[in-house]
């Protein structure tokens, strides 16, 4: 009735994971409880229906995967064809009240996918090209670290 794993899919090679993983579905779905631990976020992410996750020993969330990351701020890549471009649609995203992030020569806006179209709109009548808009949402990796980040770490003391 319960299967409990600690690191399965550790030196397993692609094929082996993929196995693991297969047999861990049907399992669960045959009705045995599979708890796993393990450290491959991405790989929970596909497999977990139900997370648990600590921070020095103490759980600071419990719940369904799927309820987690949808809680977390989507945001929204974009690239211009245009040099200047980048500069002009972040000025148009923080005008519509959305914070931005310039990395390269991608902008990161913080906004769900339906702002995509808008911001498509607002740079085509300033006469700026988007060579990619794709939407996205943080992963389970990058949700875990946010979460956990520790203010009282002393390395980042005075940084």
């Amino acid at each position: 009735k319960l299967l409990i794993l600690d690191e399965p899919t550790n030196g397993l090679d692609p094929a082996g994971i993929q196995e693991v993983r297969d047999l861990l579905r049907r399992l669960a779905d045959g009705g045995i409880t599979v708890f796993v631990s393990s450290h491959l976020l991405s790989e929970l992410e596909m497999i977990s229906e139900y997370l648990v996750i600590l921070r020095e020993g103490q759980v600071i969330f419990s719940g369904k995967t799927r309820d987690l990351l949808a809680k977390q701020q989507p945001h929204i890549r974009l690239r211009t064809v245009e040099s200047h471009g980048l500069q002009i649609v972040r000025e148009l995203a923080e005008a519509a009240g959305h914070s931005c992030e310039v990395r390269g020569d991608q902008l990161y806006i913080m906004a769900s996918e339906s702002f995509g179209a808008e911001i498509n709109r607002l740079a085509f009548t300033r006469g700026i090209t988007l060579a990619e808009s794709t939407p996205l949402r943080p992963s389970l990796e990058e949700t875990f670290f946010e979460m956990t980040e520790s203010d009282s770490d002393p390395e980042s003391e005075g940084k």
